[in-house]
């Protein structure tokens, strides 16, 4: 069961089009989320370089509804409460607990208004790095830096694909496994 607000937060993409990019540290990774709520970013501040492959933004989190995945529309981050919101249309939203460490960020699913997911999915969150794919890890790296993908809960899978030239990092839960909430 997945716990709904007790108010319904609606965004739209014309709100998303007015809100500012976010940006989440984890050491030395910039996480950079679009208004869409879509990871346009994933920066080595200490190599100076992107490691987002052109081409390859997605949701941060996308929603499995009905055997059919949806991504946000729209995102507002609420700094001070550190909850971001991510709308999908139709009333369906997302809200996520975002905690930034010195070495990491987590990502926590406190709830999902709307229709009902029977799946969520981190990611898949695309890298330029292939040199290592740790695949039941969830880590790819190369000689200068690592990313990586953990899950915090029995219920939520992580893993990491060398694919097309690139690699990505993922993570799942299924509502039907353990269930999506607190992914």
């Amino acid at each position: 069961m997945v716990m709904a607000a007790l108010t319904t937060l609606w965004l739209s993409s014309a709100a998303a089009e007015k809100a500012a990019p976010v940006e989440f540290h984890a050491g030395a990774l910039r996480i950079l989320l679009d208004s869409f709520g879509r990871v346009a970013s994933l920066y080595d501040k200490l190599g100076k370089r992107e490691l987002l492959p052109s081409g390859r933004m997605v949701g941060l989190l996308g929603l499995i509804i009905e055997g059919r995945r949806i991504e946000p529309v729209a995102a507002e981050y609420e700094k001070d409460t550190r909850t971001l919101r991510l709308g999908y249309g139709e009333g369906t939203a997302a809200t996520i607990r975002v905690k930034e460490r010195p070495t990491h960020v987590t990502f926590r699913l406190i709830g999902v208004d709307g229709a009902q997911p029977e799946r969520v999915d981190w990611g898949p969150f695309w890298t330029t790095i292939t040199r290592t794919v740790g695949e039941t890890v969830g880590v790819v790296r190369d000689e200068r830096f690592a990313v990586g993908i953990q899950a915090l809960n029995i219920q939520t899978t992580g893993a990491a694909t060398a694919a097309e030239g690139a690699s990505y990092v993922l993570a799942w839960a299924i509502e039907g496994a353990g269930g999506i909430e607190d992914s």
